[in-house]
Order: structure tokens, then C-alpha cells, then sequence
């Protein structure tokens, strides 16, 4: 198995995928909390869900239906962090752990937590994604 590290990210693999730089592209976007950029590299019928118990959790369709997800974040965290630490491909199918890293606007609380994240792609672009979160580390934060 290949691995490479690149700006802090730990890619495990055997043979990348031709939509390996749609993820990376994703995931480069929200590091710069460039969401409005991130969102145009989603598939205009994406199906993006977040876990139960994240704060915003629920299912969000198209583009649009995720900006108002990010919208709703921002009104909760102050510089919510999406950190990928690992890579993980399957055809066309990518799994990304990592952690959130934020501070609740509300109460002023830190909550990392880790995540799971599964994408599904079609034609190098995701069409559907879904988050698993350590939810309750969010939620004790915002409470």
C-alpha cells in the first residue's frame, strides 16, 4: 500500500481514484472556510446528511440545501475547523475520517470531535454524502 502526506493529510491507498481531486478539492475549500466555492463542487442533486444529533442535523438537498446547512453552522460555531486526517477509496465511493475542531458561539465552549465522513461520486462529482459524528461532544458544547 502507497502512502503519501501532503499538507497535513494522510492518504492510504492502492490505486487513487480518478475522483480523488474532486474530494481533495472539497475538503481544500473548507479549510479556507470558503463554503460558497465548496458547494459548486457538489452535483446539483446532492444528498448531503448529517448525523441525528449534530447540531443542523437532517438531510439536505442540492447545493443550495447545504449552503443553509453551513449558514446554520456558522450562526453556532466560531471557526468551525473540518480536519481530514485519512483517505480511504472504494471504487467510487471515498471515506474520510477526521475531527471538527470549534468554539460555540453561545456558550464559549471547544468541542473536537471526530467524524466519519462517506461520499459517493459520480462522474468526479459527489452526489451523495453522509457525516457520523461524535455528536454528543457537539452537543455538550452548544448546551
Amino acid at each position: 500500500m502507497k502512502e503519501l502526506h501532503t499538507s497535513g493529510i494522510h492518504w492510504r491507498k492502492h490505486d487513487e481514484p480518478a475522483a480523488a481531486p474532486a474530494i481533495s478539492e472539497i475538503y481544500a475549500h473548507l479549510s479556507r472556510g470558503d463554503i460558497a466555492a465548496m458547494v459548486q463542487c457538489l452535483d446539483p442533486q446532492i444528498e448531503w446528511t448529517m448525523a441525528a444529533g449534530f447540531p443542523g442535523g437532517g438531510t439536505y438537498r442540492t447545493p443550495g440545501g447545504v449552503l443553509k446547512l453551513f449558514d446554520r453552522l456558522a450562526d453556532l460555531w466560531d471557526n468551525l475547523l473540518v480536519v481530514p486526517a485519512e483517505f480511504f477509496w472504494a471504487g467510487n465511493v471515498a471515506v474520510v475520517l477526521g475531527y471538527y475542531d470549534g468554539v460555540s458561539r453561545r456558550t464559549g465552549k471547544r468541542a473536537v470531535a471526530r467524524f466519519a465522513h462517506v461520499w459517493r461520486l459520480l462522474d468526479g462529482r459527489a452526489v451523495w454524502f453522509e457525516c457520523i459524528a461524535d455528536t454528543r461532544k457537539m452537543q455538550e458544547a452548544i448546551s
